[in-house]
């Protein structure tokens, strides 16, 4: 019961943060931005959101300090990240999957090893 709550809860935030990153990589890649340009940019209005969200909803981490968690969080973040910039170049430029179906595919991907490495690890 409580391993289905925390994944609602994860899958809760994450979809809001997801959503703002698609939304804001999307509007990067329509405005002629590269893909992993894009990306990044979408990465980065996704971040604080994600954070926020974890530590206050998913994992209700109030009375802990918010820097050890943050510093996990950000080496969770930034290891999907790099694990999306690899896989999305690789789903575009060799796979010549279109940008915005590779995007959600490598967000897709990032987001599964965030909860595993975020329950196990950085809300731990």
């Amino acid at each position: 019961m409580i391993r289905a709550r925390l994944l609602f809860r994860f899958g809760t935030v994450g979809l809001l943060a997801s959503l703002l990153h698609y939304a804001a990589a999307a509007a990067a890649l329509l405005g002629d931005l590269p893909p992993l340009t894009a990306n990044l940019l979408g990465f980065c209005c996704a971040f604080a959101a994600g954070f926020l969200g974890h530590h206050r909803f998913t994992f209700q981490q109030r009375k802990q300090g918010a820097w050890k968690p943050l510093l996990r969080y950000s080496a969770v973040s930034c290891g999907g990240f790099a694990g999306s910039q690899i896989l999305l170049d690789a789903l575009t430029a060799s796979a010549g999957l279109p940008a915005l179906a590779a995007l959600l595919l490598a967000m897709g991907a990032a987001a599964a090893l965030s909860f595993l490495l975020s329950s196990l690890w950085a809300f731990a």
